[in-house]
């Protein structure tokens, strides 16, 4: 599994105080993807509008469920549900019920050789905003999800106390999963595997190239 860290990382700083201002914008499926732009994600500098070309230095790929949208995602065992009903701020995100049996898969493209020399000046990361939730309400100390890519796990381990995003409550993981990547198509796959968990949330996830 991939060394990772949480609750920072230089490249995702800018992703906390977004969420907390509530600034994240609407994402369209597939996802957008630039090198640079006008910044419709702040801490991403998101192209607004049409998808910028596959042959942009590094692409960025981003999935945020604020806008209470599916993205053109492929999942079982989920729905999505607006924070508002827990007295929390920052619009939806997508919650998985069934340990065991929930599991939502995405799909993208990488145009480039993630093991160029261009691309080895860096790393591929995945970053993603979650909880892991029993009746009483968020509980930190959990594993309750499975991240694997191109059918490598990634992510397997317990989440930090929640400090980042709208209320603070949402935990930040950031991995380095470059060794898993490859050029053309890519699925990331979540699986609910529980661990005392009775509900795992999924706020927003994003794999970008970090030139740190």
């Amino acid at each position: 599994m991939s060394a990772h860290r949480t609750q920072g990382g230089t490249l995702f700083a800018g992703l906390c105080a977004a969420l907390v201002l509530g600034a994240l914008g609407e994402i369209a499926a597939p996802p957008r993807y630039a090198a640079a732009g006008p910044a419709t994600f702040p801490w991403l500098r998101f192209a607004e509008g049409a998808l910028a070309a596959p042959a942009a230095q590094h692409q960025e790929f981003v999935w945020d469920f604020t806008d209470c949208r599916r993205l053109g995602l492929t999942s079982e065992g989920t729905d999505m549900v607006n924070a508002e009903r827990w007295n929390l701020p920052g619009g939806c995100h997508l919650r998985f019920l069934d340990p065991g049996q929930s599991w939502l898969q995405a799909t993208f493209a990488l145009a480039g050789d993630p093991r160029s020399r261009e691309a080895q000046a860096g790393t591929w990361n995945l970053a993603i905003f979650h909880l892991a939730v029993q009746p009483d309400g968020p509980v930190a100390g959990l594993a309750p999800v499975q991240v694997t890519l191109n059918d490598q796990v990634v992510w397997q381990s317990r989440l930090p106390q929640g400090r980042s995003g709208p209320g603070n409550v949402w935990s930040l993981t950031e991995t380095d999963v470059a060794s898993a990547l490859r050029r053309g198509t890519n699925t990331l796959r979540f699986d609910f595997v529980g661990d005392g968990a009775t509900h795992y949330w999924l706020k927003a996830f994003a794999v970008v190239w970090d030139p740190s």
